[in-house]
C-alpha cells in the first residue's frame, strides 16, 4: 500500500527516477522557496530587448561586445543576425532561471557547456568597471575554456547572458548571481523537507548568499509580472509556491523516465494507452482528411520532465496552457477507460471542446501533445505507488477562457 502523505519519507534522494541534475538544481529551488517569498523560477523579465542594432541597446557599453560577436560569425550568420537585428530568432530575453521580484535580482545556474566559451570571458573583460556582478570573475576566467566554432546559437547564447549581467545598468536591477554548476558542489546536500536554518546553510554553502551575492533588501519598484499575451509564468509560479507550503518539498521540471513510444508499454497500462493513442490518431486523421499519410510522431526516447513533482505524495502536478486544450486532448480523454485522475476528465473534456486550441505547425503537434499528457494522466499505472495526476486550472487560463465566452 503507498505510503500516505504523512508517513512518506520526506526525500527525493535515491527514491524516485530524477536525474542528479534536476535534484540539485531543486535543492536550491526549494532552499529559496523557503527563504524568500519574491521567488520565481523559469520567469520571462517584461521588455528587456536583446536586439543589437545600434539605437536599440540598452546602453553603449554593450556596442563593444555585440562587435565581438559580429566578427567572430561566418559572414553568412553576421548577415544573418544584422538582418534580423538579433543574433537569436526572437528580440526578447529568454527566460531568467530564477528571479528574485520584491529585489529585482536574476540567479542564474550556468549547467551547461554553452555558458563557456571562450567569447564569454572576453566578453566579461569587456565590462565596465562600474557594473556590479554576483559573481566571481576570476572563477569564470577559468572555466570558459570551450573553442568550438561560434554559430548563431551560441552567439545568442552569450549575448543572452551578457545581457543578464548587464540588467544593473540597463533596468535598475541588483547585481546578476551566477552559480557555475558541477555536481561536487552538491556532494553534501540533500534534497530534503528542511528549516529556514538548514535552507540557508544550503544556500551559503553553495556561495549565493553572502557580501555581494543573493540582496538582502527589498527595492522600491519591485519586477512586473509578464504581459505577453497566454504568458503564464506568474500563474505557474503560484501554483508551484502553493504545493511547496503544502508538503514543504517540491521538484520543479522532475523527470520521471517514462518511455514516450507507445510499444513500449505492456500489460492492462500499455492495451489503454495504445487505445487512446488510436484516437488520436483517428481525430489527427478526421482534422486532417486530405493528409493519408498523417502520423503523430513521438519524438523522443523519454518523456519529458513533468511540471511539478511532490515526492512526499509521489503526485505530479501539470499547469496546462490553453494550447494544452485541444480536440485532440478532448478525443484522448473520452478514451479513457482505467486510471484514476486528479481532476474530472468530463469537465476537462468540454473545456477542450470549447477552447479548441490549434497548434498545426507541425500538423501532428496537437496530437503529439495530448499523447504526452495522456501519458503524464496515467503515470499511476506506469509506476504504481504513484498518486493521481493533478491538473490545477490556472487563473490565467480561466480568464483567458472567460474573454472567449463574452
Amino acid at each position: 500500500m503507498r505510503k500516505s502523505v504523512a508517513d512518506a519519507d520526506e526525500t527525493a534522494e535515491g527514491t524516485e527516477p530524477g536525474s542528479a541534475g534536476a535534484r540539485h538544481k531543486n535543492i536550491i529551488y526549494n532552499a529559496m522557496l523557503s527563504l524568500f517569498d519574491d521567488f520565481r523560477v523559469e520567469y520571462r523579465i517584461e521588455g528587456v530587448s536583446v536586439r543589437i542594432l545600434d539605437g536599440q541597446l540598452g546602453c553603449s557599453e554593450l556596442a563593444p561586445i555585440r562587435d565581438l560577436l559580429l566578427r567572430s560569425l561566418s559572414d553568412s550568420d553576421r548577415r544573418k543576425a544584422l538582418d534580423r537585428g538579433s543574433f537569436g530568432k526572437s528580440g526578447i530575453l529568454s527566460d531568467c532561471d530564477i528571479v528574485l521580484k520584491n529585489r529585482r535580482q536574476i540567479v542564474e545556474i550556468d549547467d551547461h557547456a554553452k555558458h563557456f566559451h571562450r567569447l564569454r570571458w572576453e566578453a566579461i573583460r569587456k565590462y565596465p568597471r562600474r557594473l556590479l556582478l554576483g559573481f566571481d570573475r576570476a572563477e569564470y576566467e577559468a572555466a570558459c575554456s570551450g573553442d568550438w566554432a561560434l554559430d548563431l546559437a551560441s552567439a545568442s547564447a552569450i549575448w543572452n547572458d551578457v545581457i543578464r549581467d548587464f540588467l544593473p545598468l540597463t533596468h535598475d536591477f541588483a547585481p546578476t548571481v551566477r552559480l557555475r554548476y558541477t555536481p561536487e558542489k552538491f556532494a553534501q546536500l540533500a534534497l530534503t523537507r528542511k528549516t529556514k536554518r538548514q535552507a540557508e546553510r544550503d544556500l551559503v554553502g553553495l556561495g549565493l548568499t553572502g557580501p555581494g551575492r543573493i540582496s538582502g533588501s527589498l527595492h522600491a519598484q519591485e519586477i512586473p509580472a509578464p504581459r505577453a499575451k497566454y504568458n503564464f509564468d506568474e500563474a505557474k509560479n503560484k501554483e508551484y509556491a502553493q504545493a511547496f507550503k503544502q508538503f514543504g518539498i517540491a521538484c520543479w521540471q522532475w523527470p520521471l523516465m517514462i518511455h514516450a513510444s507507445p510499444s513500449s508499454h505492456t500489460g492492462a497500462a500499455g492495451k489503454a494507452l495504445r487505445e487512446i493513442f488510436e484516437a488520436i490518431l483517428e481525430h489527427g486523421r478526421r482534422t486532417w482528411p486530405k493528409r493519408a499519410d498523417y502520423e503523430v510522431k513521438v519524438g523522443r526516447t523519454l518523456l519529458a520532465a513533468c511540471d511539478i513533482y511532490v515526492p512526499t505524495a509521489r503526485q505530479v502536478i501539470e499547469l496546462d496552457e490553453h494550447r494544452h486544450f485541444t480536440g485532440a486532448r478532448a478525443a484522448s480523454l473520452h478514451a479513457y477507460r482505467t486510471v484514476i485522475l486528479g481532476f474530472d476528465p468530463r469537465e476537462y473534456e468540454r473545456w477542450c471542446l470549447h477552447v479548441n486550441a490549434k497548434d498545426p505547425t507541425p500538423i501532428y503537434r496537437d496530437g503529439q501533445r495530448a499523447w504526452y499528457d495522456a501519458l503524464r494522466d496515467h503515470i499511476p499505472l506506469l509506476l504504481p505507488g504513484s498518486g493521481s495526476t493533478r491538473r490545477p486550472p490556472l487563473a490565467t487560463w480561466l480568464e483567458h477562457v472567460k474573454r472567449r465566452s463574452l
